[in-house]
């Protein structure tokens, strides 16, 4: 039998217990591909790439691919000096015409350290 003190009969007390569950916590510039399932509690870093069906059970790194069932890392999107520039630089915390007048910059599919010396002109700029 169950107890109606131990299950909500009600939206709002659902709505409570919800809330208080752990929550997954997701980085900027983070692509989730299709049919994802993220566990709760998990932290996504920012840069990350999850690919399609992956089962994201443990914390996925900054700038790191992941896909599978479970959810495994592939391989790093830059290496260690671009992923703390990056970092650092947070463009995704920049005013949003800054962003869209930096936009090409930005997206290069080839990130470099001249790529990332411009980058934190841009930033010395808005300070």
């Amino acid at each position: 039998m169950i107890n109606r003190n131990e299950h909500p009969t009600n939206n709002i007390q659902l709505q409570k217990r919800i809330s208080e569950l752990p929550h997954c916590t997701i980085g900027s510039d983070v692509l989730i591909s299709t049919n994802v399932v993220i566990l709760r509690n998990i932290n996504i870093g920012n840069g990350a790439v999850i690919g399609a069906g992956a089962v994201v059970t443990s914390d996925v790194e900054p700038y790191t691919i992941v896909a599978g069932v479970p959810a495994k890392p592939i391989r790093k999107r830059f290496d260690d000096q671009i992923i703390a520039a990056l970092e650092e630089i947070q463009w995704w915390d920049w005013p949003t015409d800054v962003i869209r007048q930096h936009i090409d910059l930005i997206y290069q599919k080839k990130v470099n350290m001249d790529i990332i010396e411009q980058l934190r002109e841009i930033k010395k700029g808005l300070s």
